[in-house]
């Protein structure tokens, strides 16, 4: 090979290895955001709980079936409507009064209810009886000390306290501020802002009927027999003297059967209804109605 030859050669590697002149390149696209990919149900711990459970409610049937059960119990789920979450609303209004009275009304009825005195449960009430113009209270229930009893109040302050654990049968309380409430013995209790007292209406027997009004308190109490008739004994209280009358009746009762007594007013009239059906009429001062 000559030299020259050679060297033309050479000259024709320097140029194949030179640098090519820059082309017009077309500008780059820009980056796709990146779509997330969808959680995997095997790393949602819900999803994983429920189908444990399922499994091992389940045990004799396949894991598939299961899994593919729990799912669309799972799917049947995120398609109900979710329901707001309810927020308490308290039952009571609170009212504060002058003396350091706070009571708890009712929404309901309008009763009060709770009786708090200086931050303290002063009474709380299991059953409530309000007077005709609802400017005073009578209620059964538990004082601040959790004992059982009666309470007089208005509709700014308590007034009166009465323990006792007897039933209450009935209860009235007037506009007058008094309270009479019947119990299960035939006790008569009477209270005012001044006093608490008690009447034993039935002695030492037990209570068969009554019949409470804003004029008197009226009872019917069997007693031994007399010869081959019963005796069973009407006593009436007055409440605005309190004086009261006491009558003694005789009536027939068939053996076995239950006897059944009743107390009635009409007018002025107080009528005692044996377990014979037999009626005994008397005026509300206690004479014979003839």
């Amino acid at each position: 090979m000559g030299f020259f030859n050679f060297g033309n050669k050479k000259a024709a590697r320097q140029q194949e290895s030179a640098p090519m002149p820059a082309k017009n390149l077309k500008p780059a696209k820009e980056s796709e955001p990146k779509t997330k990919k969808p959680a995997s149900k095997w790393n949602d711990p819900e999803y994983l709980r429920s189908v444990d459970a399922a499994l091992k409610r389940n045990p004799g049937k396949s894991a598939m079936q299961v899994i593919a059960e729990t799912e669309q119990e799972l799917a049947e789920k995120k398609q109900q409507p979710k329901t707001p979450k309810s927020t308490y609303e308290s039952p009571w209004i609170t009212t504060t009064h002058s003396n350091g009275w706070e009571i708890e009304i009712r929404k309901d009825n309008g009763k009060p209810d709770i009786y708090m005195k200086n931050g303290k449960e002063w009474f709380d009430a299991a059953k409530t009886w309000s007077s005709p113009s609802k400017e005073y209270f009578l209620h059964n229930g538990f004082d601040g000390k959790g004992n059982e009893g009666l309470a007089l109040t208005s509709k700014t302050a308590g007034l009166r306290i009465r323990k006792t654990e007897d039933f209450i049968e009935t209860a009235i309380v007037t506009d007058n501020g008094i309270g009479y409430a019947l119990t299960d013995e035939g006790v008569l209790y009477i209270l005012t802002v001044d006093a608490a007292s008690q009447r034993k209406l039935c002695e030492n027997y037990g209570l068969n009927a009554y019949m409470l009004t804003p004029q008197f308190c009226a009872v019917i109490y069997d007693a031994d027999s007399d010869d081959d008739q019963e005796i069973a004994y009407l006593k009436v209280i007055l409440l605005e003297s309190l004086n009261s009358w006491k009558k003694k009746i005789r009536y027939r009762a068939d053996y076995g059967k239950t006897l059944t007594y009743n107390i009635e007013q009409s007018g002025n009239t107080i009528k005692a209804i044996m377990p014979d059906q037999s009626t005994h009429e008397f005026t509300i001062d206690g004479k014979l109605n003839k």
